[in-house]
This record gives structure tokens, C-alpha cells and sequence, in this order.
């Protein structure tokens, strides 16, 4: 490590806080570029530092390690016999809005974010192609061989957003609001990082619940939750034993994932079980494939119709509304069975 490198690694290691740390890097002009409202818990500075940047309101967790470069070039040089490959160094950036998680190693040439983007019409949920063209051709940038037609174009959502009288969106306002709801704890605004915190914000919640009511201990309750086995992952001894115990692990329902029938079944039927194909599609993986559910979806509807007892109309694919079928498409006869 050069001498810039440890000083500042020495002055980072001296700040108290992630938020004082991400001052120091500001103050040093020590990265290409950091925004406001960063909060960064690495204390050692990386190599090639002028090759990373950071947006505004970007939060780095402990132990993240910046690689603005390999060393590959020497193993194959090595191995040839030739000073032909150099090394190979690329830009790490990092855009607004993005929580980077703990342990991660974030490789040269990476583009992280932006998460989100705001917008004012909350009813659509269309795929628009100005998006569906803006990634495809940004990501042609860092790889040429990428086939739009190879795109899965599923719309993530609307995440609600908490905006306060001046229209500023809110984040991190746990409350529970007496003239509203006085029996329930609001986390709706929550933004980033909201799946890594948790673990606290349960903690947190609990202590807001505490002081309003008494908890009861329930001795009957199961804290731990198997899971769905996912035969794709198992050895071949372990996909035999499971086919010689259920049966339903031998019929593929989603070819393009290799979810069996009877993954599918106990994301029906498990605690928290669903009725909705989104709802089997995230539990399972089943219709995230290439097809994106053109040969698996009727097979996983027809089995919620007769593990559930609906009838077809009332099977929805997500919200109210999103029927999957309105009834039949020709009336049955004789000649059909």
C-alpha cells in the first residue's frame, strides 16, 4: 500500500461514524466523485480510488471491497510465455439511492443503480420501451453480445412512497398514528435499506408494541420455517430420495427453472400459503424462466383451482382484478373428452 493510501486510511480508521467517514472522503477529494447524505463503514482506502464514484444518498455496509482491478493479466502472461495482456482496470459507479450490503465485492466495470425512480402516475404498470431500449443499450456497453430479444420484461412495481406536506419523500418513519390507526404500526416508509435492517426494525417495533399492550408467550409457536426444498439444487441421490418419499418431485411443472409439482404444491399449502400465480412465482420461481409461464401457467392455475376448490374465473394472476381466465373458450361437447 503507497504512502497516500495509508494516510488516509489511518484518517478514515480515526472518524467515528460511516457518516463521518463519507465526510473525510468528500473533504480529501479522495474518490472520483461522492454526492451528499453517504454513509460509508469501510475504513481502508482501495486501490485506483479515483476510478469509484457515488451518487447522493448512498449507504456502503462493513467489510464492502471495492476492486477497481485484476490481476489475470499475469497469470495469463505467465502462462504464455508474453507481456501481451495488461491489466485489466474499470470504473466502479455507484448511482443515487443505493444501499450496497455487507461483504460485498464489487468487481471493475459494475454499475450499481439508481434503485428507483420517482413517478407520478401510481396506477401504471406497464413496461414501457424507452426503459426496455435504455437497458438493453447500456448494458450492450459492458457486454456487445446481448440480445434484446433475451430480455425478461417484467415490471418489478410501484413501491408506495410516504411524502410529507412539502412533497418530500419520507424514509425511516416507523409510527403508529393514533387518529388513523391506533392499533397498527406504520413502516410504509421505509425506503433503503430496508431488507437489511430488518432484524432492528422488528426489535423496534416490538418495543412500540410493548409499551401499548402486554405480549403473551405462545409455547405452541414454531419459530423455525423449513422451507421449500428446491429439487433443482439436490445431487441426484438427493432428487431420487425425494421422488421415492413424494412422488410429485418426479413431474416437472416449469421446465425452464426445474420447479417440481410438488414445489409448487407446498407453496399452496404452506403457512403463509398463496392463491395468486405471482404469489407461486415468487415463493417457487416457477415462470421467471425464458417463457416467462407460457407452457408452465396453466398447469400452476389448474392446480390452485383444485387445491384451493376455486372455480377458473376466480383464480387472479396478482391484483383484484387480474383474472387469468374469464370463462370458457369453446363450449365443451362430446368430441372434447
Amino acid at each position: 500500500m503507497d504512502w497516500y493510501r495509508i494516510r488516509h486510511t489511518i484518517g478514515m480508521h480515526l472518524c467515528s461514524t460511516a457518516i463521518k467517514r463519507a465526510a473525510y472522503l468528500k473533504k480529501h477529494d479522495i474518490l472520483y466523485h461522492i454526492g451528499d447524505n453517504c454513509m460509508t463503514m469501510f475504513r481502508k482506502i482501495p486501490l485506483y480510488p479515483k476510478l469509484i464514484s457515488m451518487g447522493n444518498n448512498v449507504w456502503i455496509a462493513s467489510d464492502v471491497l471495492f476492486v477497481p482491478h485484476d490481476v489475470i493479466h499475469r497469470m495469463l502472461n505467465n502462462k504464455l510465455g508474453t507481456d501481451e495482456f495488461q491489466e485489466n482496470i474499470g470504473c466502479i459507479d455507484i448511482k443515487d439511492n443505493v444501499f450496497v450490503g455487507s461483504n460485498s465485492t464489487i468487481l471493475p466495470n459494475v454499475t450499481i443503480g439508481p434503485d428507483a425512480e420517482n413517478t407520478d402516475v401510481l396506477d401504471d404498470y406497464s413496461v414501457p420501451q424507452g426503459a426496455v431500449t435504455f437497458l438493453a443499450t447500456e448494458g450492450a456497453k459492458l457486454w456487445p453480445h446481448i440480445n434484446p430479444a433475451d430480455q425478461i420484461r417484467t415490471f418489478a412495481g410501484i413501491q408506495p412512497k410516504l411524502v410529507d406536506e412539502n412533497g418530500a419523500i419520507q424514509d425511516w418513519k416507523v409510527e403508529i398514528r393514533d387518529d388513523t390507526a391506533p392499533n397498527a404500526v406504520n413502516l410504509i416508509g421505509i425506503e433503503s435499506p430496508g431488507l437489511t435492517g430488518s432484524v432492528p426494525l422488528a426489535r423496534y417495533v416490538i418495543r412500540m408494541m410493548q409499551e401499548r399492550e402486554t405480549f403473551r408467550e405462545n409455547p405452541a409457536f414454531n419459530p423455525v420455517h423449513k422451507g421449500i426444498v428446491r429439487f433443482f439444487a439436490c445431487t441426484k441421490e438427493e432428487q431420487e430420495k425425494l421422488i421415492r418419499s413424494n412422488p410429485d418431485y418426479g413431474e416437472i411443472i416449469c421446465s425452464c427453472e426445474e420447479i417440481t409439482k410438488a414445489e409448487i404444491l407446498q407453496a399452496i399449502h404452506n403457512p403463509l400459503g398463496v392463491s395468486t400465480m405471482t404469489g407461486i412465482k415468487y415463493r417457487t420461481r416457477a415462470m421467471m424462466g425464458g417463457c416467462q409461464g407460457g407452457f408452465c401457467q396453466a398447469k400452476i392455475e389448474q392446480l390452485i383451482e383444485r387445491e384451493l376448490g376455486k372455480d377458473p374465473e376466480d383464480v387472479v394472476y396478482s391484483r383484484s382484478g387480474s383474472y387469468v381466465v374469464t370463462g370458457p373458450m369453446r363450449k365443451e361437447n362430446e368430441n372434447d373428452r
